[in-house]
This record gives C-alpha cells, structure tokens and sequence, in this order.
C-alpha cells in the first residue's frame, strides 16, 4: 500500500547508473515510452494491491511515461525499473524528495512481478532509492505503508535496510489496518534550500 495519496505527478527518462556503497547496481535504468506494457503488466498481475491502488499506481505510471516522452523533467517523482536479462521491466520503485523538507526522500512504490519474485529485485529497488536519494543529497529516507500481514516480507526488507519505524497509526487504512511510517537518517551532509513549490 505505497503510494495511495501520490496519484499525481511524476517523471521518468533516460538510462540512469546508480552505485549505494560503491557497489553499481546493474539492471536499473529510468522508465521510458517502451516500457508501458510491461510496466501496467506488472501492476495488474501483483495481488496485494487493491483495484484503486493499480489504478493510482497505472496513472503515476502513464503521467511519468507522457512527461517523459515530452522532456518534461520533473524531480518530485522518479521512476526507476529493475529489468530481467530480456531488458523487459519486472520491477520498478517510485520516489521523490519531498516537498517543504531540506533533504527528505519518500518512497512510493515498490512493485514487483509475482514471477520476478524472490530473486532480490525489490531489495536491488530499494537500494537504488537510496542510492538515487543520497546523490540527491538526502538526509532522510520514509516509506509509508500498511501494517497488513501480507506485508511482512516488505516490512523485513526495510528493517533489513535499516529503516526503523518511527510511527504507528492505528485504523488509517480501515479499522484494524494500522499505517507504518519507516525512516532511516542518512549521513550529515550540506543542504540546499527545502524545495517549495
């Protein structure tokens, strides 16, 4: 359930190299026009997301793609996806600095395709925010997300990432399903000005 209240705006590109640690991270790029298909495949076929929330993953995807296409360059969103030794999309993590914050990072979604899973792909996204965040200059990394059961595996991944949870909000999805927000602090660095719009 990442994601749900950023059904706006958003940007992909051009081929994009990504190193967290000093380690390059291969198979990622930025999404472009050809990866339409393959990208709304992915997001029908994942079965923890709600009808609403393909639909809000589907259009944050086709307004990157359009901007894209056009040259736009929009830094509130980023798309990235992980690609299999095909070159076809089997994953991709959205984020963005936010906006009125000197150096915070959300994360929006990760999506990975059920037969793509298991192979480390949403950990390999993962790091690439982070890594694509840290060049950006973050301080701050959060991913907001659902408490479900069906989350535990993605909950364990970002634990595993170093990310704490820092709040707990009970009943914000429905009665009985709780909002987490993880953050990891990044290494003090110089920032610029917080982003207004």
């Amino acid at each position: 359930m990442l994601g749900a209240a950023h059904c706006g705006r958003f940007a992909g590109g051009d081929a994009v190299s990504l190193a967290t640690g000093g380690k390059v991270l291969e198979g990622l790029r930025q999404a472009g026009g050809g990866d339409r298909q393959a990208l709304s495949a992915i997001i029908q076929a994942s079965d923890n997301f709600s009808a609403k929330e393909k639909a809000c993953a589907l259009d944050l995807v086709e307004r990157a793609l359009r901007a894209a296409s056009d040259g736009v360059e929009n830094p509130d969103y980023r798309l990235l996806v992980a690609v299999g030794s095909s070159g076809a999309p089997e994953g991709y993590v959205c984020f963005g600095e936010a906006d009125f914050a000197r150096g915070a990072f959300d994360l929006y979604w990760i999506v990975v395709h059920p037969d793509a899973r298991r192979r480390g792909l949403g950990r390999q996204l993962l790091a690439a925010f982070e890594g694509a965040a840290r060049a950006g200059g973050a301080r701050l990394l959060l991913i907001t997300t659902t408490a479900r059961e069906d989350y535990r595996a993605a909950h364990g991944a970002y634990r595993a990432a170093g990310f704490t949870v820092m709040a707990r909000i009970s009943d914000y999805y429905a009665p009985g399903e709780d909002q987490l927000v993880f953050a990891k602090k990044m290494a003090a660095r110089s920032l610029s000005p917080a982003r207004t719009k």
